[in-house]
């Protein structure tokens, strides 16, 4: 079992001074892998479920729990090695203690890199999204996500809505299994392809597992 986050930050990983402000988790995902079956279930949690987490003060100190949305977690830390420790504790407990295995968390604009890199993905939009101006998007519409539209794509939620998260959500699991799909045809092409994808995002990558096991 894998713990996958996308953080609500940009550019390359590196360690926040304030221990308060390692970023939000905007995604969050539990990849449990069953090597008999060579099957990967994918559960999608919700950043804003309500459960307890551990608080820290400025100095890394620890106060105590409190219940809170479980993308908060991942704030109390540096942004790298130490949130994501405590984020796998968190969603463990929410699990009811299921042991989790290694983390994956990545800044979440590495997507346009990925994306790109399998030649772009197509979804089909679960609804009508006006993201700007200039890029609306409507319900049912197919499109092919490339550059900077497919961040928008599972990065954007209209804050001024109620539950905008779970839209966000549904839009999340369907780019990944699209990208799923994509990459492995992709992969067809070029068998390098899984390790050329880790080199890519290692710089706004922090994880524990390796470049063998990824691949």
């Amino acid at each position: 079992t894998f713990l996958c986050m996308g953080i609500d930050k940009k550019g390359e990983m590196e360690a926040s001074e304030d221990l308060l402000k390692g970023g939000q988790a905007d995604a969050v995902f539990l990849a449990v892998l069953d090597p008999d079956e060579k099957k990967i279930s994918v559960i999608g949690i919700n950043r804003d479920t309500m459960t307890d987490i551990s608080v820290y003060d400025e100095n890394g100190l620890y106060i105590g729990t409190q219940t809170a949305q479980i993308a908060l977690q991942h704030g109390y830390g540096d942004g790298m090695e130490i949130s994501c420790e405590r984020m796998m504790e968190a969603v463990s407990h929410l699990f009811y203690g299921i042991p989790i295995h290694g983390y994956c968390s990545l800044n979440m604009e590495v997507i346009t890199l990925i994306n790109d890199a399998v030649g772009g993905v197509t979804v089909t939009v679960p609804e009508d999204l006006e993201v700007r101006g200039t890029l609306k998007w409507e319900k049912g519409q197919q499109v092919h996500l490339t550059g900077e539209d497919a961040y928008t794509f599972v990065q954007y939620r209209d804050t001024r809505l109620a539950q905008s998260a779970e839209g966000r959500l549904a839009r999340q699991k369907q780019y990944l299994q699209a990208f799923i799909t994509q990459a492995r045809a992709a992969m067809r092409e070029d068998m390098t392809l899984p390790l050329t994808l880790y080199e890519m995002v290692s710089p706004y990558m922090v994880t524990d597992i390796s470049a063998e096991e990824a691949v």
